[in-house]
C-alpha cells in the first residue's frame, strides 16, 4: 500500500497525540472532520487558494493538506477503495448479483416503462465493462454516452453510488441499460499519468453546522447547476475561467468530492492517510473505544447491508455524535454481524 509523504505522517502522527487527549474526554464528538478533494479536472492553484480562503470565510479549518499524483493512487488502489460501491457495480458485479430493495426496482420500472427482471431476460442490463465490449467503445466513449442519457433523461438513481442509464446514442449499436457507465472515465482521469488530487481534512463545531448542512450549503449538490448559490460547487462552476480550469462543470466533472458522513469520513482517511479505522483520532478510536470491535469496523468499511440497509446509507449526513449512536444501535441489534 502506498504510504503518505513523511512529512505528512509525521504531521498526522502529532496530531494523533494531540487528539487522543480529546477522545479521552469525549470532546472529539463535539467537532466534524470531513476528507475534500479537488478532482483532477479542477486540481489547479487557483483552486487551491479560492478552496482556502472560502473554508476560512465559513469557519472551517483545514487541519492537514496535501496532493497525490495518478501513479500514486493507482499503486496504492486509492481509487477503487474510495468508490468502492461504484467501482463494484461498474465493473465486478453483474446485475442479476445485484442486491436492491424494492423501492430501487418500482424507480427502474417508473423510469424505463420496463421492469428489472424483463431487463434482465431480455439481456439488456450489463454493467459498464461489459457494456463497453458489447457496444465495442473505449471508456472515454462510454462517458460521453453516459452524459447524453443523463441531458436526455434517461438515467435513474437506484440507490448511492447506484446509476443506470440507457445507453442508445451510439451509431449503429443497439440499446441496453448500464450501471455506472460513467465510471470507466472517471478512473481513467484520476490514473492518467499528468493526473493529480489535493486533499484537505475541513474541521467544524458540530453544534454550528451539522454534516448535511455541510454538504449542502458549503459542498453544494452533486449537480453543480442545481447547487445552492453561495456553495462551492456553484461558485466554482460560475467562476470556472478565472479558477483556471478547462471547461464549466457537470455532474461527472462536479469538481470536488467531500465525505457524506462523519464515518464515511473515518474510511476515506483510513484511505488517503493509511491510519487503521480503529487508530483514527478523530473519530475511529471513539468507536473501537464503545466497543465496536475493529473487525466489525473493517467489515462496516466496506458497506454492507445490514437489516435491508447499507451501512453508509444509514450514517449518510449524520455527523461525529449521530454516527456513533447509530453505530452503537447496530451493534446492539446485530452483535457485530452483518444480517441482510
Amino acid at each position: 500500500m502506498y504510504q503518505p509523504c513523511n512529512l505528512c505522517h509525521l504531521v498526522w502522527l502529532v496530531m494523533t497525540h494531540l487528539f487522543d487527549l480529546l477522545v479521552v474526554a469525549g470532546a472529539s464528538l463535539a467537532r466534524n472532520c470531513a476528507v475534500v478533494y479537488l478532482k483532477p479536472h479542477a486540481n489547479s492553484p487557483q483552486m487551491f487558494s479560492f478552496l482556502r480562503e472560502y473554508l476560512r470565510e465559513r469557519q472551517l479549518r483545514v487541519t492537514l493538506e496535501g496532493s497525490l499524483e495518478g501513479q500514486d493512487m493507482l499503486a496504492g488502489g486509492f481509487i477503487d477503495k474510495q468508490y468502492g460501491d461504484i467501482a463494484r457495480r461498474a465493473m465486478l458485479l453483474k446485475p442479476e448479483d445485484l442486491t436492491l430493495p424494492s423501492s430501487s426496482f418500482i424507480r427502474f420500472q417508473k423510469k424505463f416503462g420496463m421492469s428489472w427482471s424483463v431487463a434482465l431476460e431480455d439481456d439488456l442490463l450489463h454493467n459498464a465493462t461489459d457494456a463497453t465490449e458489447i457496444l465495442q467503445v473505449n471508456a472515454e466513449a462510454m462517458g460521453h454516452a453516459w452524459m447524453e442519457c443523463v441531458s436526455n433523461g434517461k438515467m435513474v438513481k437506484l440507490g448511492r453510488g447506484f446509476y443506470c442509464g440507457l445507453i442508445d446514442t451510439i451509431p449503429n449499436k443497439p440499446p441496453l441499460f448500464c450501471i455506472n457507465g460513467f465510471f470507466m472515465a472517471m478512473r481513467a482521469e484520476y490514473l492518467a499519468d499528468n493526473a493529480s488530487v489535493h486533499y484537505f481534512l475541513v474541521e467544524w463545531d458540530n453544534a454550528a453546522m451539522s454534516w448535511s448542512d455541510f454538504r449542502k450549503n458549503v459542498i453544494g449538490g452533486t449537480n453543480p447547476s442545481f447547487a445552492n448559490e453561495t456553495s462551492l460547487r456553484s461558485l466554482m462552476n460560475a467562476r470556472w475561467e478565472d479558477l483556471g480550469l478547462a471547461r464549466p462543470l457537470d455532474m461527472m466533472r462536479n469538481g470536488l468530492h467531500a465525505s457524506a458522513s462523519a464515518f464515511e469520513a473515518l474510511v476515506e482517511r483510513s484511505i488517503w492517510l493509511g491510519v487503521a479505522l480503529e487508530a483514527d483520532a478523530y473519530f475511529g478510536v471513539n468507536l473501537f473505544s464503545s466497543t465496536v470491535p475493529a473487525n466489525v469496523l473493517k467489515e462496516w468499511a466496506m458497506n454492507p447491508m445490514v437489516y435491508r440497509k447499507y451501512v453508509f446509507d444509514r450514517m449518510e449526513n449524520k455527523g461525529s455524535k449521530q454516527c456513533l449512536e447509530t453505530a452503537q444501535e447496530l451493534l446492539n441489534r446485530s452483535d457485530g454481524k452483518s444480517y441482510v
